[in-house]
Protein backbone atom coordinates (compact mmCIF):
# COMPACT_ATOMS: atom_id res chain seq x y z
CA UNK A 1 0.00 0.00 0.00
CA UNK A 2 3.07 2.34 0.99
CA UNK A 3 4.26 1.85 -2.64
CA UNK A 4 1.16 2.65 -4.13
CA UNK A 5 0.76 5.89 -2.36
CA UNK A 6 4.44 6.65 -3.38
CA UNK A 7 4.00 6.20 -6.71
CA UNK A 8 0.39 7.92 -6.58
CA UNK A 9 2.19 11.17 -5.12
CA UNK A 10 5.38 11.42 -7.42
CA UNK A 11 2.97 10.89 -10.53
CA UNK A 12 0.95 13.86 -9.08
CA UNK A 13 4.32 15.97 -8.94
CA UNK A 14 5.60 14.49 -12.11
CA UNK A 15 2.32 15.10 -14.40
CA UNK A 16 3.06 17.63 -16.03
CA UNK A 17 4.34 19.39 -14.11
CA UNK A 18 8.63 21.34 -14.76
CA UNK A 19 8.58 23.11 -11.76
CA UNK A 20 7.17 23.57 -7.91
CA UNK A 21 5.67 26.61 -8.65
CA UNK A 22 3.69 25.26 -12.18
CA UNK A 23 2.73 22.40 -9.75
CA UNK A 24 1.63 24.80 -6.73
CA UNK A 25 -0.38 26.78 -9.84
CA UNK A 26 -1.78 23.89 -11.51
CA UNK A 27 -3.24 22.15 -8.27
CA UNK A 28 -3.43 24.86 -5.07
CA UNK A 29 -2.27 24.93 -1.80
CA UNK A 30 -4.21 21.98 -0.37
CA UNK A 31 -2.87 19.32 -2.92
CA UNK A 32 0.70 21.28 -2.57
CA UNK A 33 0.41 20.51 1.03
CA UNK A 34 -1.05 17.01 1.22
CA UNK A 35 2.02 15.78 -1.05
CA UNK A 36 4.25 17.17 1.40
CA UNK A 37 1.85 15.65 4.33
CA UNK A 38 2.46 12.23 2.94
CA UNK A 39 6.56 12.06 1.72
CA UNK A 40 6.39 13.60 5.83
CA UNK A 41 4.58 10.39 6.79
CA UNK A 42 6.91 8.12 3.86
CA UNK A 43 9.98 9.60 5.61
CA UNK A 44 9.52 9.30 8.89
CA UNK A 45 7.86 5.43 8.47
CA UNK A 46 11.25 4.86 6.64
CA UNK A 47 13.63 6.87 9.04
CA UNK A 48 12.13 4.13 12.23
CA UNK A 49 12.90 1.26 10.12
CA UNK A 50 16.71 2.20 9.42
CA UNK A 51 17.17 4.11 12.26
CA UNK A 52 18.49 1.26 13.94
CA UNK A 53 21.83 1.31 11.43
CA UNK A 54 25.24 2.72 12.30
CA UNK A 55 25.59 5.41 9.45
CA UNK A 56 21.82 6.68 10.14
CA UNK A 57 22.69 6.86 14.12
CA UNK A 58 26.21 8.65 13.58
CA UNK A 59 24.90 10.98 10.41
CA UNK A 60 21.71 12.34 11.88
CA UNK A 61 20.40 10.83 15.14
CA UNK A 62 23.02 11.74 16.99
CA UNK A 63 23.56 15.03 15.47
CA UNK A 64 19.72 15.66 16.79
CA UNK A 65 20.20 14.52 19.93
CA UNK A 66 23.30 16.88 20.66
CA UNK A 67 21.79 19.52 18.94
CA UNK A 68 18.52 19.06 21.33
CA UNK A 69 20.59 18.41 24.54
CA UNK A 70 22.76 22.16 24.13
CA UNK A 71 19.43 23.32 24.16
CA UNK A 72 18.41 21.51 27.19
CA UNK A 73 21.48 21.71 29.32
CA UNK A 74 21.25 25.65 29.71
CA UNK A 75 17.71 25.11 31.22
CA UNK A 76 17.70 24.79 35.26
CA UNK A 77 15.75 21.83 36.34
CA UNK A 78 14.94 20.47 39.69
CA UNK A 79 14.19 16.55 39.09
CA UNK A 80 11.15 14.63 40.52
CA UNK A 81 11.11 12.40 43.27
CA UNK A 82 15.62 12.62 42.61
CA UNK A 83 17.23 12.66 46.21
CA UNK A 84 20.44 15.32 46.60
CA UNK A 85 22.89 13.84 44.95
CA UNK A 86 26.49 15.26 46.11
CA UNK A 87 29.63 14.95 44.12
CA UNK A 88 32.77 14.70 45.98
CA UNK A 89 35.54 15.63 43.52
CA UNK A 90 39.36 14.29 44.11
CA UNK A 91 41.25 16.96 41.95
CA UNK A 92 44.39 18.99 41.53
CA UNK A 93 43.56 20.83 44.45
CA UNK A 94 43.20 18.08 46.72
CA UNK A 95 46.46 16.18 45.26
CA UNK A 96 48.16 19.31 45.52
CA UNK A 97 47.37 20.01 49.02
CA UNK A 98 48.45 16.54 49.82
CA UNK A 99 51.55 16.37 48.36
CA UNK A 100 50.16 13.99 45.76
CA UNK A 101 50.57 16.16 42.50
CA UNK A 102 52.70 16.13 39.54
CA UNK A 103 54.13 19.63 37.70
CA UNK A 104 51.38 18.96 35.17
CA UNK A 105 48.26 18.52 37.89
CA UNK A 106 48.17 14.79 37.64
CA UNK A 107 48.64 12.21 39.91
CA UNK A 108 52.68 11.79 40.60
CA UNK A 109 52.62 7.88 41.11
CA UNK A 110 51.16 5.49 38.43
CA UNK A 111 48.64 4.31 40.46
CA UNK A 112 45.93 5.28 42.30
CA UNK A 113 47.11 5.18 46.42
CA UNK A 114 44.78 3.39 47.88
CA UNK A 115 45.30 4.96 51.22
CA UNK A 116 44.61 8.37 49.46
CA UNK A 117 40.69 6.85 48.71
CA UNK A 118 40.67 5.48 52.02
CA UNK A 119 41.92 9.08 53.44
CA UNK A 120 38.64 10.74 51.56
CA UNK A 121 36.42 7.70 52.98
CA UNK A 122 37.48 8.53 56.20
CA UNK A 123 37.01 12.44 55.92
CA UNK A 124 33.76 11.75 54.17
CA UNK A 125 32.52 9.90 57.35
CA UNK A 126 33.08 12.16 59.73
CA UNK A 127 31.32 15.34 57.65
CA UNK A 128 28.23 13.04 57.30
CA UNK A 129 28.44 12.68 60.88
CA UNK A 130 25.65 9.72 61.56
CA UNK A 131 23.40 10.78 59.10
CA UNK A 132 22.35 7.73 56.70
CA UNK A 133 23.12 8.42 53.06
CA UNK A 134 21.28 6.54 50.27
CA UNK A 135 24.34 5.39 48.57
CA UNK A 136 28.44 6.01 48.32
CA UNK A 137 29.65 5.22 44.99
CA UNK A 138 33.86 5.03 44.90
CA UNK A 139 34.20 5.30 41.33
CA UNK A 140 38.01 3.78 41.17
CA UNK A 141 37.83 0.77 39.15
CA UNK A 142 40.85 -1.08 41.57
CA UNK A 143 41.34 -4.40 39.53
CA UNK A 144 44.62 -4.83 40.88
CA UNK A 145 46.20 -4.60 44.49
CA UNK A 146 48.59 -1.59 44.80
CA UNK A 147 51.71 -3.45 44.29
CA UNK A 148 50.54 -5.61 40.79
CA UNK A 149 53.41 -7.87 40.85
CA UNK A 150 51.91 -8.81 44.41
CA UNK A 151 50.22 -12.09 45.26
CA UNK A 152 48.21 -10.26 48.00
CA UNK A 153 47.06 -7.18 49.30
CA UNK A 154 49.81 -4.81 50.11
CA UNK A 155 49.30 -2.56 53.53
CA UNK A 156 48.28 0.20 51.64
CA UNK A 157 44.91 -2.07 50.17
CA UNK A 158 44.60 -3.62 53.44
CA UNK A 159 44.30 0.25 54.52
CA UNK A 160 41.40 0.90 52.28
CA UNK A 161 39.57 -2.68 52.79
CA UNK A 162 39.92 -1.96 56.65
CA UNK A 163 37.84 1.63 55.80
CA UNK A 164 35.20 -0.04 53.61
CA UNK A 165 34.13 -2.45 56.40
CA UNK A 166 34.06 0.38 59.11
CA UNK A 167 31.59 2.25 56.97
CA UNK A 168 27.75 2.43 58.02
CA UNK A 169 26.92 3.13 55.13
CA UNK A 170 25.91 1.51 51.86
CA UNK A 171 29.08 1.24 49.06
CA UNK A 172 29.16 1.05 45.79
CA UNK A 173 32.54 0.02 44.11
CA UNK A 174 33.11 -0.47 40.41
CA UNK A 175 33.88 -3.83 39.14
CA UNK A 176 34.02 -5.35 35.30
CA UNK A 177 34.19 -8.48 33.36
CA UNK A 178 37.05 -9.67 35.11
CA UNK A 179 36.98 -9.59 39.00
CA UNK A 180 38.72 -7.17 40.84
CA UNK A 181 40.93 -8.26 43.49
CA UNK A 182 39.39 -6.75 46.18
CA UNK A 183 35.84 -9.05 45.71
CA UNK A 184 37.89 -12.12 47.05
CA UNK A 185 38.45 -10.25 50.43
CA UNK A 186 35.89 -10.37 53.51
CA UNK A 187 33.80 -7.50 52.85
CA UNK A 188 30.72 -5.86 54.82
CA UNK A 189 27.82 -6.56 53.62
CA UNK A 190 27.23 -2.81 52.94
CA UNK A 191 29.28 -3.52 49.88
CA UNK A 192 27.48 -3.43 46.56
CA UNK A 193 29.61 -3.98 43.19
CA UNK A 194 28.27 -3.17 39.64
CA UNK A 195 29.15 -0.81 36.80
CA UNK A 196 29.78 2.80 36.30
CA UNK A 197 31.01 1.93 32.66
CA UNK A 198 29.86 4.86 29.95
CA UNK A 199 29.11 3.84 26.37
CA UNK A 200 31.51 5.97 23.82
CA UNK A 201 29.90 6.25 20.56
CA UNK A 202 32.19 5.73 17.06
CA UNK A 203 32.55 9.50 17.67
CA UNK A 204 34.32 9.06 20.94
CA UNK A 205 31.72 11.23 22.45
CA UNK A 206 29.83 9.81 25.41
CA UNK A 207 25.77 9.79 25.04
CA UNK A 208 25.13 6.84 27.21
CA UNK A 209 26.03 4.45 29.80
CA UNK A 210 26.24 0.94 30.10
CA UNK A 211 22.75 -0.55 32.06
CA UNK A 212 24.58 -3.94 32.87
CA UNK A 213 27.17 -6.13 32.37
CA UNK A 214 26.74 -9.98 32.92
CA UNK A 215 29.48 -12.59 34.47
CA UNK A 216 29.40 -15.82 35.03
CA UNK A 217 25.84 -15.63 34.80
CA UNK A 218 25.11 -13.14 37.22
CA UNK A 219 23.95 -9.36 36.74
CA UNK A 220 25.84 -6.56 37.29
CA UNK A 221 24.21 -3.44 37.20
CA UNK A 222 25.13 0.15 36.57
CA UNK A 223 24.57 2.54 39.46
CA UNK A 224 22.21 4.47 37.60
CA UNK A 225 20.07 1.52 36.71
CA UNK A 226 20.32 0.11 40.03
CA UNK A 227 19.15 3.29 41.67
CA UNK A 228 16.40 3.99 38.85
CA UNK A 229 15.17 0.37 39.35
CA UNK A 230 15.02 0.00 35.75
CA UNK A 231 15.52 -3.81 35.48
CA UNK A 232 13.37 -5.19 38.17
CA UNK A 233 12.30 -8.65 37.91
CA UNK A 234 14.45 -8.79 34.49
CA UNK A 235 17.67 -10.36 36.01
CA UNK A 236 16.72 -13.72 34.52
CA UNK A 237 16.42 -12.17 31.15
CA UNK A 238 19.38 -10.28 31.13
CA UNK A 239 22.13 -12.89 30.45
CA UNK A 240 21.02 -14.00 27.27
CA UNK A 241 23.62 -13.76 24.80
CA UNK A 242 21.21 -13.56 21.88
CA UNK A 243 19.58 -10.02 22.99
CA UNK A 244 19.46 -7.70 20.22
CA UNK A 245 19.29 -4.69 21.03
CA UNK A 246 17.46 -1.56 19.31
CA UNK A 247 17.31 2.24 18.66
CA UNK A 248 14.70 1.94 21.56
CA UNK A 249 16.96 0.25 23.71
CA UNK A 250 19.62 2.83 22.37
CA UNK A 251 17.21 5.13 23.64
CA UNK A 252 16.96 4.22 26.99
CA UNK A 253 20.59 4.69 28.30
CA UNK A 254 21.13 7.64 26.86
CA UNK A 255 22.05 10.72 29.20
CA UNK A 256 20.34 13.92 29.73
CA UNK A 257 23.01 16.22 30.44
CA UNK A 258 22.64 19.49 32.29
CA UNK A 259 25.07 22.62 32.00
CA UNK A 260 27.80 23.20 34.57
CA UNK A 261 28.89 26.20 35.06
CA UNK A 262 31.59 27.76 37.03
CA UNK A 263 35.65 26.48 38.05
CA UNK A 264 37.23 25.11 40.09
CA UNK A 265 35.61 25.05 43.84
CA UNK A 266 32.51 27.29 42.59
CA UNK A 267 31.29 24.67 39.87
CA UNK A 268 27.74 24.37 40.07
CA UNK A 269 25.23 22.32 37.53
CA UNK A 270 21.96 23.63 36.03
CA UNK A 271 20.41 20.37 38.00
CA UNK A 272 19.28 22.10 41.19
CA UNK A 273 20.02 18.69 43.21
CA UNK A 274 23.88 18.09 41.96
CA UNK A 275 26.00 19.76 44.30
CA UNK A 276 29.23 19.60 43.30
CA UNK A 277 32.64 19.81 46.13
CA UNK A 278 35.97 19.27 45.78
CA UNK A 279 37.21 17.10 48.37
CA UNK A 280 39.58 19.86 50.31
CA UNK A 281 36.46 20.96 51.19
CA UNK A 282 35.47 17.86 53.58
CA UNK A 283 36.46 19.09 56.81
CA UNK A 284 34.72 22.57 56.06
CA UNK A 285 31.55 21.18 54.87
CA UNK A 286 28.23 21.88 56.31
CA UNK A 287 25.71 19.41 53.96
CA UNK A 288 22.81 17.49 55.32
CA UNK A 289 23.64 13.97 53.73
CA UNK A 290 20.67 12.27 55.10
CA UNK A 291 19.05 10.11 52.11
CA UNK A 292 21.68 11.41 49.53
CA UNK A 293 23.29 9.76 47.03
CA UNK A 294 27.26 10.55 47.11
CA UNK A 295 30.06 10.09 44.32
CA UNK A 296 33.39 10.41 44.86
CA UNK A 297 35.86 10.23 41.59
CA UNK A 298 38.29 11.89 40.11
CA UNK A 299 38.62 15.17 38.17
CA UNK A 300 42.15 16.21 36.82
CA UNK A 301 43.78 15.59 33.73
CA UNK A 302 46.07 12.93 34.55
CA UNK A 303 43.10 10.64 35.57
CA UNK A 304 42.28 9.03 32.31
CA UNK A 305 38.71 9.48 33.26
CA UNK A 306 37.36 12.73 31.17
CA UNK A 307 34.92 12.47 28.20
CA UNK A 308 33.31 14.44 25.39
CA UNK A 309 30.02 14.88 25.88
CA UNK A 310 26.87 16.32 23.93
CA UNK A 311 27.07 19.54 25.49
CA UNK A 312 31.01 19.71 27.44
CA UNK A 313 33.55 17.50 28.10
CA UNK A 314 33.64 17.18 32.18
CA UNK A 315 35.01 13.58 34.52
CA UNK A 316 32.69 10.39 35.01
CA UNK A 317 31.90 11.19 38.05
CA UNK A 318 30.14 14.69 36.73
CA UNK A 319 28.52 12.22 33.61
CA UNK A 320 27.26 9.85 36.42
CA UNK A 321 25.57 12.27 38.79
CA UNK A 322 23.98 13.27 35.28
CA UNK A 323 22.91 9.40 34.07
CA UNK A 324 21.40 8.72 37.74
CA UNK A 325 18.89 12.26 37.29
CA UNK A 326 18.21 10.97 34.04
CA UNK A 327 16.85 7.51 35.81
CA UNK A 328 15.09 8.88 37.79
CA UNK A 329 13.55 11.66 35.17
CA UNK A 330 12.56 8.86 33.09
CA UNK A 331 11.27 6.52 36.20
CA UNK A 332 13.90 4.14 35.62
CA UNK A 333 12.51 3.27 31.96
CA UNK A 334 14.92 5.46 30.45
CA UNK A 335 13.67 7.88 27.56
CA UNK A 336 10.76 6.60 25.41
CA UNK A 337 9.54 7.73 22.44
CA UNK A 338 6.25 7.27 21.02
CA UNK A 339 5.16 4.61 18.48
CA UNK A 340 5.07 4.88 14.90
CA UNK A 341 1.61 4.52 14.04
CA UNK A 342 0.81 7.56 16.50
CA UNK A 343 3.97 9.81 14.99
CA UNK A 344 3.59 9.00 11.57
CA UNK A 345 0.36 10.46 10.64
CA UNK A 346 0.79 13.12 13.51
CA UNK A 347 3.95 13.95 11.79
CA UNK A 348 1.92 14.23 8.26
CA UNK A 349 -1.14 16.03 9.44
CA UNK A 350 1.05 18.74 11.42
CA UNK A 351 3.35 19.24 7.83
CA UNK A 352 -0.02 19.70 6.06
CA UNK A 353 -1.53 22.09 8.02
CA UNK A 354 1.79 24.19 8.77
CA UNK A 355 2.79 24.56 4.72
CA UNK A 356 -1.02 25.26 3.85
CA UNK A 357 -0.68 28.03 6.66
CA UNK A 358 2.39 29.56 5.32
CA UNK A 359 1.62 29.09 1.63
CA UNK A 360 -2.09 31.16 2.48
CA UNK A 361 0.49 33.58 4.71
CA UNK A 362 2.61 33.96 1.71
CA UNK A 363 -0.33 35.23 -0.21
CA UNK A 364 -1.19 37.89 2.33
CA UNK A 365 2.21 39.12 2.59
CA UNK A 366 2.94 39.12 -1.25
CA UNK A 367 5.62 36.23 -1.10
CA UNK A 368 5.47 34.53 -4.57
CA UNK A 369 8.71 33.29 -5.34
CA UNK A 370 8.65 29.45 -4.25
CA UNK A 371 12.34 29.09 -2.83
CA UNK A 372 11.39 31.87 -0.49
CA UNK A 373 8.01 30.18 0.39
CA UNK A 374 9.93 26.75 0.81
CA UNK A 375 12.15 28.04 3.20
CA UNK A 376 9.43 29.41 5.08
CA UNK A 377 7.67 26.08 5.11
CA UNK A 378 11.09 24.57 6.16
CA UNK A 379 11.62 26.73 9.23
CA UNK A 380 8.35 26.52 10.63
CA UNK A 381 7.73 23.05 10.51
CA UNK A 382 11.56 22.52 12.26
CA UNK A 383 10.07 25.20 14.77
CA UNK A 384 6.44 23.10 14.85
CA UNK A 385 8.49 19.46 15.25
CA UNK A 386 10.99 20.66 17.70
CA UNK A 387 9.29 22.86 20.22
CA UNK A 388 7.37 19.71 20.88
CA UNK A 389 9.57 17.34 20.90
CA UNK A 390 12.04 19.72 22.95
CA UNK A 391 9.55 20.05 25.79
CA UNK A 392 9.18 16.27 25.97
CA UNK A 393 12.47 15.85 26.53
CA UNK A 394 11.97 16.72 30.03
CA UNK A 395 9.22 14.61 30.88
CA UNK A 396 10.86 11.60 29.80
CA UNK A 397 10.44 11.07 25.75
CA UNK A 398 12.47 11.48 22.76
CA UNK A 399 10.92 12.15 19.46
CA UNK A 400 12.67 12.85 15.69
CA UNK A 401 12.55 16.56 14.67
CA UNK A 402 14.93 15.86 12.16
CA UNK A 403 12.39 14.19 9.96
CA UNK A 404 11.50 17.90 7.99
CA UNK A 405 15.10 18.38 7.12
CA UNK A 406 14.78 14.60 5.65
CA UNK A 407 11.85 15.18 3.92
CA UNK A 408 12.87 18.07 1.84
CA UNK A 409 16.07 16.75 1.12
CA UNK A 410 14.44 13.75 -0.60
CA UNK A 411 12.04 16.26 -2.51
CA UNK A 412 14.80 17.95 -3.58
CA UNK A 413 16.43 15.12 -5.17
CA UNK A 414 13.02 13.50 -6.52
CA UNK A 415 12.85 17.24 -8.37
CA UNK A 416 16.33 16.93 -10.01
CA UNK A 417 16.28 13.37 -10.95
CA UNK A 418 12.89 13.83 -12.54
CA UNK A 419 14.08 17.11 -14.38
CA UNK A 420 17.51 15.53 -15.31
CA UNK A 421 15.33 12.64 -17.17
CA UNK A 422 13.50 15.06 -18.57
CA UNK A 423 16.57 16.86 -20.09
CA UNK A 424 17.62 13.62 -21.16
CA UNK A 425 14.66 12.69 -23.03
CA UNK A 426 14.57 16.00 -24.86
CA UNK A 427 18.50 16.13 -26.13
CA UNK A 428 17.16 12.43 -27.41
CA UNK A 429 14.74 13.53 -29.84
Amino acid sequence: MLKNILVYVIKAINAEVNTRADFLAKHGKIVYSAVLGVFTFLSFIIYQLISDREIIRSTFTDFEYDTTLKLYSKIAQTPQNAPKIITILIDENYLRDNNLSNSDGGLRFNFTPRSMLANVLNELNIAIDGAKPKIVLLDYLLPHPSDINATAPTTDDKYLIDTLNTLEFPVFLPTYSDKIFIEDEKLSPNITFGSTLISLASDNVARSYSPYFCRDNKVFFHIASLLGNSYANKENELCNTEIKHSYIDLLKTRILYKGLLGTGNTRYSKYSNVLIYSATELASMDEDFENAIVLIGSDHSGSNDIYKTSVDTRSGVLILADAINTAYITNGEGLKTLPTFVLAPAYGLILFVVTFLVLRLCERIGISKIPAKENLILLANILVFFIPSFIMVFHGYYVSWIVPLILFKVIDYIFIVIEKLKLIKIKRR
